[in-house]
């Protein structure tokens, strides 16, 4: 196994650990209080997962033009 491919395999795991640990978090609170947001100077926890979700994707499937898409923008 080359080094890439433990890096690729080590970022998996972590990847699914965090992940995990997301999910058990959720878990704990009713379906409704996931967009529920503290205050109007916060997110709620269905926000802050859909910007994760998005910031990931650019990150792991466009990598190379994603800085210089966002700084087209």
């Amino acid at each position: 196994m080359d080094y890439g491919e433990l890096y690729l395999e080590s970022a998996k795991k972590q990847f699914l650990y965090y992940k995990t640990l997301g999910e058990k978090a959720m878990e704990q609170v009713e379906p409704e209080q996931l967009f529920a947001a503290f205050n109007e100077d916060s997110n709620s926890i269905a926000v802050i997962v859909k910007h994760l979700w998005g910031n990931m994707l650019s990150r792991w499937t466009d990598f190379f033009n994603d800085g210089r898409r966002k700084a087209l923008a």
